[in-house]
Parts: C-alpha cells; structure tokens; sequence
C-alpha cells in the first residue's frame, strides 16, 4: 500500500558548525516565530514523539550548512513560508544577520518497505535513552552490544514509520558496522553518539533523523557514495569491548 508523504528541505547559504545547531536553531525559531506567530519549530507526534521539523546540516563545496528538514503537512507550511524572501533576518552572534535561503526542495515519497534491501549510514545517532544505556554498560560481550544497536536502529525506524502513518512495517536491519563513537554535547550534557553502517529492507529519505534528539540535528542518514575503507571502529573500543567484532547480521 502506497503512503504518499511530502518532505521538504531548505537549504540556509551560512556556514556552521555542530556545536553552533543549537543556538542556530534557537535563532531561526524566534525568526520563524516573529514573522509567522503561529508557526512551531518543535512539532511533533505526540503519539510516537517524532518530531515533524528537524534542523540537520549538508555539506556543500566543503562547507557545513544548516537545513532545515520538514516531513508531512508542515513541509508545505515550511516551503510558503520561506519561498516569500530570498533571505530570512536572524538574531546571531550578537547581531542581527540576512542569512540566505539558499534553495527549496519538496519532494512527495513512496514511504513503504522496499522489497529490495538497501545501504545507509547515519551520523551523530542516539541509540540508547537512559535504560537502553544501562542495558549497554551491562553487556560483555561485542555480539551483544551490537544486536542492542541493531534492536535500537529497528525501533526507531518502526517510530518514524508509525508516526507518518504506515503501519504493518518489521524493519529488517543487518550488517550493522560501526564507523565511529563519539560523546555529543547538548547544553551541559554529553551523549554517547555512533556513526554507523547498515543495511534495511526500509525506504529512509537523505537528511532524515532517527533515534534521540533528531529535531537538534542528531541521528542524519545519508546514502553511501564511497566504499568503506577497512578501518572500522571495534566495539571494543567502546568501554572495553573484546576485538574484532565490527558487525552483525541478521
């Protein structure tokens, strides 16, 4: 069964940085907020907590950007408002600012379970809330830890598919790899974050977010367009994980 859903993707002309998403994000909210009163950059399903609006960056020319990631009704609401300027007036650094829209893409998606499996990767992902967490300082072992990943990515796929209105859909996730770990800051709080590898019998959009805190830029996928080099992150290498696990299979 088909399930036609908009999404839409603004482009700002503004170089950042990860640790500048927030305090961009903040910015373009009161910006949005002033011009359209009625307009809420947190929207979210309240049933499933995904959120409709999520800032996430674009590399372009090897410049950072901020973009703006609308799913859903809100991408036509997104796409009137900012098609009215060429420039949208933000309050950053200090000092008032004319920050290019660079371009506007709507798209109208297929979001359906492909019959064929396909490659993606995610950055800066949040697998794990707080008892998640917990299951994972307990694991000993690689295989476990990287099926407590798999079992995460599976989740909040189920959670996005859901929250636009397809039901019915098992995510199938193999090959899980992991390319990186990091600890990400939002306000005083770091979180644990992975750049992964993974193969999924799910149609997932470029720029969409899964798992934690994907409306501050956290958990993109993207297609792969290079082949891995062999240099991958061991799950030991994560609080003392045994050697030369770095992926799992279905």
């Amino acid at each position: 069964m088909k399930n036609i859903v908009p999404i839409v993707k603004i482009t700002f002309d503004h170089k950042i940085t990860t640790s500048e998403i927030p305090s961009f994000r903040n910015s373009l909210h009161n910006a949005l907020k002033l011009h359209y009163p009625a307009f809420q950059l947190s929207l979210v399903n309240k049933t499933y907590q995904y959120p409709f609006i999520q800032l996430k960056t674009n590399y372009n020319n090897g410049i950072l950007q901020p973009m703006l990631v609308g799913i859903g009704a809100v991408a036509k609401t997104l796409s009137k408002i900012l098609e009215q300027g060429d420039f949208l007036p933000m309050k950053l650094g200090g000092g008032l600012k004319k920050i290019k829209i660079e371009y506007i893409k709507v798209s109208y998606l297929n979001w359906q379970a492909s019959q064929e499996t396909k490659k993606y990767r995610i950055f800066n992902y949040q697998a794990f809330n707080q008892r998640r967490y917990q299951d994972f300082q307990r694991i000993a072992s690689s295989q476990g830890f990287l099926s407590l990943i798999r079992e995460a990515l599976e989740g909040h796929i189920q959670t996005l598919y859901k929250a636009i209105g397809t039901t019915g859909l098992i995510p199938q996730i193999e090959d899980v790899k992991i390319l990186k770990s990091s600890t990400q800051a939002i306000g005083n709080t770091r979180f644990l974050c992975f750049n992964l590898e993974f193969v999924g019998n799910v149609f997932l959009p470029e720029h969409i977010g899964l798992g934690n805190a994907v409306g501050r830029g956290f958990g993109t996928i993207r297609r792969p367009r290079k082949t891995l080099s062999r240099n991958l992150q061991a799950p030991s290498d994560i609080k003392g994980r045994p050697q030369n696990i770095t992926q799992i299979s279905s």
